[in-house]
């Protein structure tokens, strides 16, 4: 009995118990406009949805070491929507 148990607690210890998501747009009418600000704000396990349109960052993104999820918008037919243009000047990440 307690060889089944210890992965299954196991398993749920290892899940982030309070991951958020945090919205990146252009306009303002979210979490953030800067992808760099989202990511430094969010902790272990957190979502980043960045909306669609061209995100211009001035310098390279780093995720700091931190184990979070970026995800891009899509359209219905799934093609991105999302592009995060480094202007051939920086390295986007």
């Amino acid at each position: 009995m307690l060889r089944l148990i210890c992965p299954v607690v196991i398993a749920f210890l290892a899940t982030p118990l309070n991951a958020d998501t945090i919205s990146v747009c252009l306009d303002g009418s979210c979490d953030y406009t800067d992808i760099q600000e989202a990511i430094n704000a969010a902790g272990d396990g957190d979502v980043i949805e960045i909306a669609a349109g061209t995100h211009l960052p001035g310098e390279t993104i780093d995720t700091v070491g931190k184990a979070i999820t970026l995800r891009g918008s899509v359209d219905k037919a799934g093609i991105p929507t999302t592009i995060i243009d480094g202007r051939g000047a920086i390295g986007v990440f």
